[in-house]
């Protein structure tokens, strides 16, 4: 009767030892599979954070070309107000480019009575931005109106 004891005993320890080997493993799992997510995450929020801070090509350009024009206003057009801007811009013909930064340009549109923001956009179309004017205490206002895609 003792030897079949110390034999389904010893049988009970083992038992034990797989049993805590088999939930130590499904517990180890559950962390590497949480630690995983955690470093998803993080990959994303950096990723995200970086294309946000970014500044695009189209920012660069419109920035350029934004501050050139009120440069070139401000320096060719002393008596500023609507009619004097409509009156020199439709003089001196205008509606081709008044400012240019590499593939980008300001242009008038004298039917409309505004500028055109002309911008690349991708590799096979342009981003037409439409800004009116208004003058206020003598300096130029612009207000963006809408965005066209050719």
């Amino acid at each position: 009767m003792f030897a079949f004891e110390k034999i389904i005993t010893h049988k009970k320890k083992g038992y034990i030892l797989i049993h805590t080997y088999l939930i130590g493993l499904l517990a180890l799992i559950m962390v590497l599979y949480i630690f995983s997510l955690q470093i998803n995450e993080l990959y994303y929020n950096k990723g995200f954070m970086k294309e946000l801070l970014s500044k695009s090509e189209y920012l660069k350009y419109k920035e350029m070309l934004l501050t050139k024009l009120n440069v070139y206003v401000d320096e060719n057009i002393k008596p500023k107000a609507n009619s004097d801007i409509k009156y020199y811009f439709n003089k001196k013909g205008h509606s081709k480019n008044i400012a240019v930064y590499i593939n980008g340009k300001i242009i008038y549109n004298s039917i409309n009575n505004c500028f055109e923001l002309v911008t690349p956009y991708r590799s096979y179309s342009w981003r037409y931005d439409v800004y009116e004017y208004t003058v206020r205490e003598g300096k130029m206002i612009l207000a963006f109106k809408e965005t066209k895609f050719k």
